[in-house]
């Protein structure tokens, strides 16, 4: 008997709710489900209600045993039903196709969001948008051309102008320039009716927000005949086709970037050269980088004159982006010691005690003179030879606008135009130029910027 009530005993304790509802009951609000990082304290803050009101519509009794996947109703939303959901901005979506596309009104997506300026659907930013069973997230999405009216958009297509204007949440059929966004509720086959459809497909950007000293992936789906281009932080997008109908551009974020918002604009010019442009706002954070001791260097190696004519020759050499990719898939480590490093990417550095205003471009890894250097991946030797600050230095094009520089090396093992591969012995570590010590100083370069080059150790790039 008692191990029988031992047993209920344990069961009831795995299977407590975080939070509940009498079943029978009809939900006095809408659902959120509960999502990683999420408490009572950041759920009501989020809703504009108290954690006393959350609780108590709940029927919570340990608020500690609030788990991922709960669901809570929602007080003080009167007339929404349904489901809130997360999802995040992608890029060129505005208030408006946000709303339509997910069939509510702007207005409830304003109160469910507390958005006080249109500007502040950043790429990237998480939105609660309710979700109704019903209703279906419209998929079918146009462009109404130059010189087409809605009427005229709605006959091709064989819809209702008046319907079609209401759905897109227009007002009227004739509020309908040219560029404007059109989305149809309807399963019809549109192909053929003269309908033109979005010439930016799907836009992916990862990581978002973007983060000092990360390399930020760009992928858009695009026809093979376009040409794609854009614009951040004063660094031209190249885009590349992948072989899969995708197009791809990799970009660095500076390691010294001021965190903020800064705007992102890509660009499609369709074979008539009518040229496409769409822009919005992302946000980069900062890298949260330390700073490396005080670093004491002969004066020459901190003097500008030199410096200055040394790092303006790398960004050049760094600039042209390649079309042809040589790497595939994960890279290695250039170092026979993988795991030891004396400095990290990012570090904030003062030469001869004065101010931290210059960066790690690279990371430094252990090794004594005449260590072995190898290839990370497939690449065409861009330089091989002698410089002042990086002393023995070696570049790598891998193609995209992707580089990688070997500095300090007691001998480089290849020349300029070789073509080398992943693995491959390119050099021997050494103490040239402005160092303290032998090592290896490995740097990657994307889009024009230096970026951490241990990412490319633990995640594959297209």
């Amino acid at each position: 008997m008692r191990k029988l009530i031992l047993f209920f005993l344990i069961i009831s304790i795995f299977n407590f709710p975080g939070s509940v509802h009498a079943q029978n009951e009809q939900p006095a609000g809408p659902i959120y489900i509960v999502q990683n990082g999420d408490n009572l304290t950041s759920i009501a803050a989020q809703f504009g209600i108290t954690t006393d009101e959350l609780i108590a519509v709940n029927g919570i009794i340990d608020p500690n045993l609030l788990a991922v996947g709960d669901e809570l109703i929602i007080p003080g939303l009167e007339g929404i039903t349904g489901y809130l959901i997360t999802r995040n901005v992608a890029f060129g979506s505005t208030l408006t196709s946000l709303a339509v596309q997910n069939l509510v009104d702007q207005d409830l997506l304003v109160k469910l969001n507390h958005i006080t300026s249109p500007t502040e659907l950043y790429t990237g930013i998480s939105l609660i948008i309710p979700e109704d069973d019903q209703k279906q997230p419209l998929q079918q999405k146009y462009l109404l051309g130059e010189g087409q009216s809605l009427l005229e958009f709605s006959i091709l297509s064989g819809q209702n102008p008046w319907q079609v204007s209401s759905l897109n949440q227009l007002g009227s059929p004739t509020r309908a320039p040219a560029g404007t966004i059109v989305y149809l509720n309807t399963d019809s086959d549109l192909s053929g009716r003269r309908l033109q459809v979005l010439p930016l497909g799907d836009i992916t950007i990862s990581p978002l927000p973007m983060v000092q000293g990360k390399t930020i992936i760009f992928k858009i789906t695009a026809a093979a005949e376009v040409q794609l281009g854009g614009n951040l932080t004063g660094h031209p997008l190249h885009f590349f086709p992948d072989g899969n109908g995708n197009f791809i551009s990799l970009q660095g974020i500076h390691a010294m970037q001021e965190p903020g918002i800064y705007p992102l604009q890509i660009s499609m010019t369709m074979p008539n050269g009518t040229v496409y442009t769409q822009e919005q706002m992302v946000v980069i954070e900062s890298g949260n980088y330390g700073q490396d001791p005080v670093l004491l260097v002969k004066d020459e190696f901190i003097d500008p004159a030199t410096t200055q004519k040394e790092n303006d020759w790398l960004t050049s050499m760094t600039a042209p982006a390649t079309s042809e990719k040589y790497w595939d898939g994960l890279w290695s480590s250039p170092a026979y010691y993988t795991d030891c490093f004396t400095s990290r990417y990012g570090n904030r550095r003062s030469y001869n005690g004065g101010p931290f205003d210059f960066f790690h471009t690279g990371v430094d890894i252990c090794g004594g003179d005449g260590t072995k250097i190898y290839a990370p991946a497939g690449g065409k030797v861009a330089f091989s030879g002698p410089l002042t600050v990086r002393g023995n230095a070696t570049i790598i094009d891998h193609g995209w606008g992707v580089y990688t520089g070997y500095w300090h090396q007691s001998a480089s093992l290849v020349n300029a135009g070789d073509t080398v591969v992943g693995g491959q012995v390119i050099g021997l570590v050494g103490g040239t130029g402005r160092v303290t010590g032998a090592h290896l100083h490995w740097e990657v370069w994307a889009g024009g910027v230096q970026v951490s080059p241990l990412d490319w150790l633990e995640k594959t790039y297209p």
